[in-house]
């Protein structure tokens, strides 16, 4: 089977829609996407404001000028440069993209598992399924032991975008140049 990332990036506008679709039956996800479209929508709507302030503290003179000439050239919109984190999954912008910005745990998850009097932890993946089927059993990360929504995250840093395999970025100096 291909890659997903390969996959994903060979697949149509209708495809990704039908398969975004299919992801937010599930309940975490879809409120993993909700507050994605929100922060977009938020940030959407910042934009076409600060764009409409700059259009009406335009001197009166440039204005008549644009009439003048007819306003032959289309309202431009700000190119929306968010992006979605591939380490803490939540959206940012690259401009306010600082060293300290992401907050993420770089582990694994774990689960208790007991058994005949002992206690031990294995990695959610490798678990047994009667450990992974209660749902009162300890999880924890391998990086920090805290448990699930109870860390922030132990791990500080810059955001990194999610990327599509096979795609570049225009200028890989944005994604490791300074805090601008």
């Amino acid at each position: 089977m291909a890659d997903i990332h390969a996959r994903l990036g060979e697949a149509s506008k209708e495809e990704l829609s039908q398969i975004l679709v299919a992801v937010c039956g599930h309940a975490i996800t879809r409120t993993h996407v909700v507050s994605v479209l929100a922060y977009l929508d938020e940030k959407k709507g910042q934009e076409v404001e600060v764009a409409a302030n700059r259009r009406s503290s335009r001197s009166s003179t440039r204005a008549s000028s644009e009439v003048s000439q007819g306003s032959s050239q289309a309202t431009r919109t700000a190119k929306r440069t968010i992006k979605l984190c591939k380490m803490c999954e939540k959206p940012y912008e690259e401009k306010k993209n600082l060293s300290k910005s992401c907050s993420y745990h770089p582990g694994y998850w774990l689960i208790e598992c007991e058994k005949d009097g002992f206690i031990w932890f294995d990695p959610l993946e490798k678990a047994a399924e009667e450990f992974t089927t209660n749902p009162s059993a300890l999880r924890i990360l391998s990086c920090c032991n805290a448990e699930k929504d109870m860390g922030k995250g132990c791990t500080v840093g810059k955001h990194v975008a999610m990327v599509v395999q096979g795609q570049t970025t225009k200028n890989t100096a944005e994604d490791t140049g300074s805090d601008n």
